[in-house]
């Protein structure tokens, strides 16, 4: 009997010990390198390696006959690197890394290409042969992509490291790393970048309107959370290499995740003469970005993803200390700087809370002869759970419009002013990404939706194309809206969920959906006459296309209707 309990004892334990190390081994993929879930995943170096032959002609420098190099260990390339900001966060080795990441942006090999010697940059010649980290590769990555937002192929090419080594006389192995560039998809690069410079000015239109760089802070926070859409898609696909990634896919696509909003931040807040940085790190347990901004001489905490999504005031995460991001802030999640965010300036300012900011904006206002609406009598119409991916709330000091223009701006009578963007890149930037993200010229099926969920019955379709213009329209902006809860795929299909809305004098819903994200093009309406019903399945669809949806409220006063303001569109890929 003792024998028996002493085995299982042992038994036990081992068990333990076995289950234990397998939640290290998690925990070390999660914190340091592997795929972090949510919109920041981490690049993992490992992943990188290749083990080939290195090509004779790239072997230069080495002394075969006596195992040497005749060159320094790290082979210093950043005398060419193109510096910025958060290249000078860097050590020695991340700058080195850096600078062969600029150079071979230079000669990136064509997709479905094959890496030849012009490609490679040699990034290592020694007797190490692992000298770099999860740490100083992601540090360098992302500095790298900071500096250069406009450039997309430091986010959208894959960075292969070929590895391979050489034994001398004297038995020792000189390893040798080569680093060459890659995308993961068929870009071009250069309409990529002009249509960005081609986008801004929408975005930056509103800001103008003030010379107080905390108000234009507000301004284009505001504009920035109602004209850009959070990407789920690229958010569950978990992959670095996305257009979700960049400040392309924030000003052209309109569309993208954390990082996406803090880079189209930093970026148009330059454009205004102001001073921002992205912050890397994570939100509870996923990687996150967001910004830090500066104001007479302190710095102050912003995430504009957080603040746009639904469930929070909107404003929560606006100007607040680091000591508050690194608490559960509203018991919100917590933010934790980590990479390139621990050498980012740390936020203590407290003079330009929102509040103030608000009272700058009044007064601003009035002395240049204008009257605004508070932001406060505009926020916590929507309500519900959010967090990084979630739906978009309404409320804003910018006020943007139910077409998602980037300006904000509505007209005395309540019609939306969208803006053009036929002139701002939007078209070239469908253009510049042919096979992964560029919507299809190709007709759409212009079949009404003849089905009729069960109870549907006074579920109508209509078919609004032309470039989505429609007659005039009435819009209360102050009229309670209801909000998207999920879009559920089936093969052609999609069922929309929406939040039921009773308040006094709403008749139903109209549900738009597009492959085009500005809904511009190709749009179909369907309208919902009663109340009572919150799911409505769009049949009929193009297989592999990728679908925006959204909803608003109307009324009926006599014979004219009048409608809330659209809610935050929700996108997804029909199967």
């Amino acid at each position: 009997m003792n024998k028996k309990r002493c085995r299982l004892f042992i038994f036990f334990i081992l068990l333990s010990l076995i289950l234990g190390l397998f939640k290290v081994n998690d925990i070390g993929a999660k914190a340091y390198g592997g795929s972090v879930p949510g919109g920041m995943p981490q690049i993992d170096v490992s992943e990188l390696v290749e083990e080939c032959d290195i090509p004779a002609d790239l072997l230069a420098g080495f002394d075969a006959e006596n195992g040497t190099t005749r060159i320094n260990p790290w082979v210093l390339n950043n005398g060419g690197a193109s510096e910025g900001y958060y290249y000078s966060l860097l050590d020695e080795t991340e700058k080195n890394l850096y600078a062969c990441m600029v150079e071979a942006a230079r000669k990136i090999v064509p997709y479905n290409g094959t890496a030849k010697a012009e490609n490679y940059v040699k990034v290592y010649e020694g007797e190490d042969e692992n000298p770099i980290t999860n740490e100083q590769f992601n540090r360098a990555r992302y500095a790298v992509i900071y500096d250069h937002m406009e450039d997309a192929e430091f986010s959208l090419c894959q960075m292969k490291l070929p590895s391979g080594s050489e034994e001398g006389a004297d038995g020792k192995a000189t390893y040798f790393i080569y680093m060459y560039m890659k995308p993961d998809a068929e870009y071009d690069f250069a309409a990529m970048k002009s249509a960005v410079t081609n986008a801004k000015e929408a975005f930056l239109v509103r800001s103008k309107t003030s010379n107080i760089k905390a108000v234009q802070e507000l301004l284009l926070h505001d504009v920035i959370s109602h004209s850009i859409s959070y990407d789920t898609v690229c958010e569950r696909g978990n992959s670095p290499y996305d257009t979700g990634h960049t400040l392309y896919g924030a000003l052209c696509e309109k569309s993208c995740v954390c990082d996406g909003y803090a880079q189209a931040f930093e970026y148009l807040y330059k454009e205004l003469g102001g001073s921002a940085r992205v912050v890397v790190g994570q939100a509870g347990t996923s990687g996150h970005a967001w910004n830090v901004v500066y104001l007479d001489d302190s710095w102050y905490e912003l995430d504009v993803t957080f603040d746009s999504q639904v469930g929070n005031s909107c404003y929560d995460y606006f100007n607040r200390t680091t000591a508050e991001f690194s608490s559960n802030l509203n018991g919100k999640a917590k933010h934790e700087r980590k990479y390139l965010g621990n050498s980012v300036p740390v936020a203590s300012g407290t003079k330009y809370t929102y509040d103030y900011v608000v009272v700058l904006r009044n007064e601003e206002a009035q002395q240049s002869g204008e009257t605004e609406e508070s932001s406060e009598n505009k926020s916590g119409e929507d309500s519900g759970d959010g967090g990084e991916g979630g739906e978009k709330s309404q409320a804003s000091s910018g006020d943007a419009n139910s077409s998602n223009s980037a300006d904000g701006k509505t007209d005395g009578a309540g019609e939306s002013d969208s803006v053009n963007n036929d002139d701002s890149g939007g078209n070239e930037a469908e253009k510049a990404d042919g096979t992964k993200n560029a919507v299809s010229d190709d007709k759409e099926d212009n079949s009404a939706n003849q089905s009729s969920d069960s109870g549907q019955e006074d579920a109508k379709d209509s078919s609004e194309s032309g470039k989505g213009k429609q007659k005039a329209e009435k819009i209360d902006k102050k009229q309670k809206n209801t909000s998207l809860k999920k879009l559920k795929v089936g093969k052609r299909t999609i069922t929309v969920h929406w939040k039921k809305q009773t308040a006094k004098g709403i008749k139903g819903y109209e549900i738009q959906y597009s492959t085009d994200r500005i809904f511009e093009k190709r749009v179909k309406t369907i309208r919902i006459n009663k109340t009572g019903i919150t799911s409505k399945k769009i049949k009929k669809l193009k297989a592999g296309r990728k679908y925006y949806v959204r909803i608003r409220t109307f009324k009926k006063t006599k014979a004219v209707k009048v409608y809330s303001r659209w809610s935050k569109a929700k996108s997804v890929k029909v199967k």
